[in-house]
């Protein structure tokens, strides 16, 4: 199974779980596919680049501020109602309507386009992770694809110093507090 959208790499994983057989490769593929699915679950989005420049992207309008569920690249247009906004401040993660002439109120509903996310270098594909994706976001989805990959284990010792390796199945919880910033609270 190929890598569709994944938020770490083979490498990172097989470093996690300190195997460097080229024969899990296809298992490894499986555990990041699942883990970059279960990363869009938990956060309440995806972690991928989004061209809403022709089409539009409909969200509510919560105040005087629009919250895209991704880092706003580049804005080219917003409605409100159908009426064109043209008066606006574009931060990394949400859009200040500052024209007071329209009575933009929470509940409305507006329309951005735009580009959205998190790029692809242009020689790469959807097999790999955007180059711009949170280290943060990296880091939980490598952890995660490990234990999911059945190849992930942890080493205890004892009090006579004996290492003993033990095969773990549970999500560290510093992926999940890795992820916890990331969780989309407006939607």
């Amino acid at each position: 199974m190929p890598l569709v959208k994944p938020y770490t790499t083979i490498a990172r994983v097989r470093a996690e779980t300190r195997n460097e057989d080229s024969s899990l490769d296809e298992k490894f593929e499986t555990a990041i596919n699942d883990a970059s699915r279960a990363i869009d679950e938990f956060c309440k989005r995806d972690f991928w680049f989004h061209d809403y420049t022709g089409s539009g992207y409909s969200l509510p309008v919560n105040g005087d501020k629009i919250f895209p569920p991704w880092p706003i690249i580049s804005l080219t247009g917003i409605t409100y109602e159908g009426i064109t906004i043209t008066d606006y401040n574009v931060f990394a993660q949400f859009i200040e309507c500052t024209g007071e002439e329209l009575g933009i109120t929470s509940g409305g509903m507006a329309v951005i386009k735009g580009t959205f996310g998190y790029a692809l270098a242009e020689s790469e594909s959807e097999t790999t992770p955007p180059p711009t994706l949170p280290p943060q976001i990296i880091r939980a989805a490598t952890m995660i694809a490990a234990v999911w990959s059945g190849e992930y284990a942890i080493e205890r010792v004892s009090l006579q110093n004996e290492r003993t390796s033990i095969a773990s199945s549970d999500i560290p919880d510093e992926a999940m507090n890795l992820l916890a910033p990331y969780r989309a609270l407006v939607l």
